[in-house]
């Protein structure tokens, strides 16, 4: 279609709607109240779009919605406070934006949240708060960013993590401490980064691991110990 705008009353007497697409238009903006009434929605798909921002009220009568897709628009920030009374979200898709940086309490109230895709931004950095209060998340995306180092503190919390995404950023190297509570993870992707040594330690606490990627990066050599716990490797 080639929606560009949608009057704030558009959807007032929908109220048992569950699922809306709005996927594949030219809207630029919402109007805060446009979502208002829709409080039994558990489906919001407003990918393809020509977002720029979000006023942080959109979303706030939205308590059971489950999966929210922003995916290709151009949102190049998020307010911290935008996400806040969405607590019982389980996919948030940002993926294929403009977003340059995270507020560290942006995820805060999403605790029931499983899949974070941040994919294709320009995320140089992440605060080491930003997935503190994640540990139902399983999959979290962030491929093709411009992030240049982690905190070895980062993902100190996502426990029950299975799949980490970090393939074509620009990180050099890896502390440790890195992965040391992602015992649950099945797959880690760091390929097409800039990372020159691998510390024998990285991996040990990854037992889990079925496939590790770390295709295309400048590492010369690697120490016989560093796989030596990943007996699950396939």
């Amino acid at each position: 279609n080639q929606i560009t705008s949608i009057d704030p009353k558009t959807f007032n007497n929908l109220g048992n709607l569950t699922k809306l697409n709005l996927s594949s238009n030219q809207i630029t903006s919402i109007d805060p109240k446009t979502f208002n009434n829709l409080g039994n929605l558990t489906v919001l798909n407003l990918w393809r779009n020509q977002i720029t921002s979000i006023d942080p009220k959109t979303f706030n009568n939205l308590g059971n919605l489950t999966q929210l897709d922003l995916e290709n628009n151009q949102i190049t920030s998020i307010d911290s406070k935008t996400f806040n009374n969405l607590g019982n979200l389980t996919e948030l898709n940002l993926s294929n934006n403009k977003i340059t940086s995270i507020d560290p309490k942006t995820f805060n109230n999403l605790r029931n949240l499983t899949e974070l895709y941040l994919r294709n931004n320009q995320i140089t950095s992440i605060d080491q708060k930003t997935f503190n209060n994640l540990s139902n998340l399983t999959r979290l995306d962030l491929d093709n960013n411009q992030i240049t180092s982690i905190d070895p503190k980062t993902f100190n919390n996502l426990v029950n993590l299975t799949q980490l995404d970090l393939e074509n950023n620009q990180i050099t190297s890896i502390d440790p401490k890195t992965f040391n509570n992602l015992g649950n993870l099945t797959k880690l992707n760091l390929s097409s980064n800039q990372i020159t040594s691998i510390d024998p330690k990285t991996f040990n606490n990854l037992g889990n691991l079925t496939v590790l990627n770390l295709w295309r990066n400048q590492i010369t050599s690697i120490d016989p110990k560093t796989f030596n716990n990943l007996g699950n490797l396939t």
